[in-house]
This record gives structure tokens, C-alpha cells and sequence, in this order.
């Protein structure tokens, strides 16, 4: 890299994982262990709050959670499983 663009172009630290990648394996799991609550969870590095809404959108179309957002049968066993939720799914 050229100076001009290490000091002007370059970010100082990276975006935390959790605020760059789809969380929904991550809420699917706080949801299997009893934290119903994700929005007021206290993460290290809280992800944006439209992820946590996207996570929840897509386990709802899943059927992984009911309408009041409690984890289901199915959503109990997709939990199980060590795969995306969606794939998880489609087993």
C-alpha cells in the first residue's frame, strides 16, 4: 500500500464478525437455550439491530418460531443440528 492509503483509506481495527455476518444460526441457538429476549441481549459486540430483525424474520418463515417468537418442535430439532438454520430445514 502506497502511505496515502494506509493512513487516509484503512480502517484502524476490523468490523467484529458479529456485525458483518448473517446471525441467524446465532439467534436460533440464544433462542435454544432459553434467551427469548435477543434485542435486549447483551452482546461482547452487538450486531445491528436489522440483523437481529432479519435473523427472526427468516426463523419465522422457517417455522423455527411461533408468532410470539417462542422457539418451536421444529426449531428445536433444526437447533440440534450443526448447519445453517435453512439447510437445517430442508433435512
Amino acid at each position: 500500500y502506497t502511505e496515502e492509503t494506509y493512513t487516509n483509506s484503512l480502517i484502524d481495527h476490523n468490523i467484529p464478525e458479529m456485525q458483518r455476518i448473517d446471525i441467524t444460526t446465532v439467534v436460533l441457538q440464544l433462542k435454544a437455550i432459553g434467551i427469548d429476549n435477543i434485542l435486549r441481549f447483551d452482546f461482547i459486540s452487538p450486531p445491528n439491530s436489522l440483523g437481529i430483525i432479519y435473523s427472526l424474520e427468516m426463523l419465522y418463515s422457517l417455522h423455527a418460531i411461533d408468532n410470539d417468537g417462542k422457539l418451536t418442535e421444529l426449531g428445536q430439532k433444526i437447533a440440534t443440528m450443526p448447519i445453517d438454520p435453512k439447510l437445517g430445514r430442508c433435512l
